[in-house]
């Protein structure tokens, strides 16, 4: 996990924790309480986002319980759980087990899920597992969705107003990008908006979405003239696949003509080098790779972005080795690409 994600985490369960009231343990020996059933008198639905998590340990129902109120939110406020559980033998009859629940948390689940409570906590008196009960106030998370998508409207009509005014053809391109992913973005939460409303409404936006999506997608798919400049040695399969997956993000990108080299906006030069020794390794032969993609612009030659993956392949021949060698290359492809869009557009 990236140092970034692991502090936002971090943050995230210490304010979770200290403005959560304190949990009332329901006695053991009585019986299960109506909210592990997904229904509950004291928080309707109607005034409450609701969530139950369970674990061998009180921690990790509560955890748990959090995140799982978090899946009720799309891609902004979300959240991925795994529980690892681990087995330490003390001897041949007695072990103890241990949960450790692992969570990849968007950082506006921090901010949305701070008014997170953890009422009630109940142990089954059988298994001895925990099951713990997290609520949010449909009111607070209103409050904190509608405040985002204010704030996307703004940096949207910011962006757009530099999309018509840039300087540089770059500056240009960057900031119809960012339009383009504030759009999505306040889709999303704007849906989770009208799913913690109690109208069931999202906010309307101060522009016409369709006409300026539509203008967007336009200018990127029609205007934007992107090249591909592949070495020698990298196989036509990965080109072709480059390509795609560029297409599927809303650009034309063509092979670079090297006559019209300076009329493309962005050219991407790309390499796939192999190199396998003679010498096998445990009866395998084994091809080192290194897959390297530059984004430049070839008015300036300014190299934009820079990206690479490498890795080693082995196989029973040489040839093999080298064929999965392209193969695993060309799985790391999506990744790579994406990493370089992200420094070439700032997205």
């Amino acid at each position: 996990m990236k140092p970034l994600a692991v502090l936002c985490l971090c943050m995230f369960f210490v304010i979770s924790c200290a403005q959560t009231k304190p949990a009332q343990t329901s006695p053991s020996l009585e019986k299960k309480p109506d909210w592990l059933d997904g229904k509950s008198r004291e928080y309707p639905r109607e005034l409450y986002i609701t969530g139950v998590g369970s674990g061998y340990t009180r921690a990790t129902a509560e955890n748990n319980a959090r995140a799982n109120l978090g899946k009720v939110f799309n891609v902004d406020i979300k959240s991925k759980t795994r529980t690892v559980k681990t087995e330490t033998i003390k001897n041949l009859t007695d072990s103890q087990l241990r949960e450790q629940t692992r969570d990849q948390v968007d950082a506006s689940l921090n901010k949305t899920l701070q008014g997170t409570e953890i009422p009630d906590i109940w142990q089954d008196p059988d298994s001895k597992r925990y099951f713990a009960f997290a609520v949010l106030e449909r009111n607070l998370a209103q409050k904190i969705l509608s405040q985002r998508v204010m704030e996307i409207d703004k940096d949207f009509q910011t962006q757009r107003g530099i999309s018509k005014t840039a300087d540089t053809r770059l500056k240009q391109i960057r900031a119809y990008v960012a339009c383009k992913g504030l759009l999505k973005t306040r889709e999303t939460i704007n849906s989770d908006l009208r799913v913690v409303s109690t109208s069931n409404k999202g906010l309307k936006a101060p522009y016409d979405i369709g006409k300026e999506r539509a203008g967007i997608e336009s200018f990127l798919y029609n205007d934007v003239k992107l090249g591909v400049n592949a070495s020698k040695n990298t196989p036509k399969e990965t080109t072709k696949k480059f390509i795609k997956l560029i297409t599927n993000k809303g650009f034309v990108v063509k092979p670079v003509e090297k006559e019209n080299r300076q009329s493309y906006d962005i050219v991407f030069n790309m390499s796939l080098s192999l190199s396998t020794p003679n010498e096998k390794v445990a009866d395998w032969f084994y091809t080192s790779w290194a897959l390297n993609v530059k984004a430049e612009d070839p008015t300036t030659s300014t190299v934009l972005a820079s990206n690479v993956v490498d890795g080693r392949s082995g196989q029973l021949t040489i040839n093999r080795a080298e064929a999965k060698a392209r193969f695993d290359a060309e799985k790391k492809l999506p990744k790579l690409l994406d990493s370089l869009l992200s420094d070439v557009f700032g997205d």
